[in-house]
């Protein structure tokens, strides 16, 4: 048999058609010491049970047994009483034919006496010992009041600090997501960062062709002042025969006239502009016009034009 406690109702529910005061008793002593349940205060009070006295059991603080929840009649054995007279049983919830017996001993039981058995007492006598148990049972409660007021503002402190708790871990977890978010922005950075890397050594790489292309072109002047150098070799050929004939004025006239075809396109070089396309050098003449090509190669052999290491004629 399970008998249930709801301290929001003050309900004592049987799930059976027989209960005694001592099966209440023990399942209201188990269900107190569960949990923090002695917050709700003393629901009920056992006295007597000592020679000439029976034993009763008091509910208090507004506590009522309800009976099983189904047609029959429900039998309860025992002094169980209220502190107001009133019933100590509440009706059904649903709509039951319902009947509750309360068998109450007349003759007076004595548990775990040492000097006889029970029997006949004088009711006056009784009555005057319950009344000093009562007195006694209320100065318990003004006692016990206390008590459980300092056990509820106790609960009432550790629910707060269970909110603050679940507060505190609710923070922990937007500081946790933050720095999640934290190391992505710095995993972001990081890939930027590589990217201007990248993109600084390409800069790095045109920048050494260049060079490269600049240490060409001081070659290619070098060869053009040696052209020069040449052609006053001629023109002082050319000086020291002018002695000859009309033949020699005439061989004179086709040397000076290539002479100035290689001038001409030495200067065109020198200032005419030029660039590289793909893997190849082309040189402008200073009208702007094409004047040589050059393929392109480094020092294997491919056909490059970021580093060049030598041209060759088309």
């Amino acid at each position: 048999m399970a008998i249930t406690f709801n301290p929001a109702t003050k309900i004592i529910q049987l799930d059976s058609y027989t209960a005694s005061e001592s099966q209440i008793w023990t399942a209201f002593v188990d269900w107190s010491v569960l949990t923090d349940n002695l917050k709700y205060g003393v629901g009920m009070i056992q006295v007597g049970g000592v020679v000439p006295i029976a034993l009763y059991l008091y509910l208090e603080l507004g506590w009522k047994i309800r009976p099983i929840e189904a047609d029959g009649i429900t039998t309860i054995t025992g002094n169980i009483l209220l502190q107001d007279g009133s019933s100590p049983i509440a009706p059904t919830v649903g709509n039951w034919n319902t009947l509750v017996n309360m068998e109450t001993p007349v003759k007076a039981v004595a548990i775990g006496g040492s000097s006889g058995g029970g029997g006949d007492c004088d009711l006056r006598e009784v009555n005057t010992k319950l009344d000093n148990i009562k007195t006694v049972v209320d100065d318990t409660n003004s006692d016990l009041e206390p008590v459980a007021t300092g056990v509820l503002t106790a609960n009432t402190k550790l629910d707060s600090l269970d909110t603050k708790i679940v507060n505190v871990d609710a923070d922990v977890a937007i500081v946790d997501a933050k720095l999640d978010n934290l190391d992505g922005d710095v995993a972001n950075v990081d890939t930027k960062v590589s990217a201007v890397d990248t993109k600084v050594s390409a800069v790095d790489t045109k920048v050494t062709t260049l060079g490269t292309s600049i240490t060409n072109l001081d070659g290619d002047v070098a060869n053009i002042d040696s052209d020069i150098a040449a052609m006053d070799t001629k023109i002082n050929t050319i000086n020291s025969n002018t002695s000859g004939s009309d033949q020699k004025l005439t061989d004179i006239k086709v040397i000076v006239d290539g002479t100035k075809v290689d001038i001409a396109t030495l200067l065109d070089v020198e200032l005419g502009n030029w660039k590289i396309v793909s893997n190849q050098m082309i040189f402008y003449k200073r009208d702007g016009s094409e004047l040589k090509r050059y393929n392109l190669f480094d020092s294997t052999g491919f056909a490059s034009q970021t580093e060049v290491f030598e041209r060759r004629t088309t």
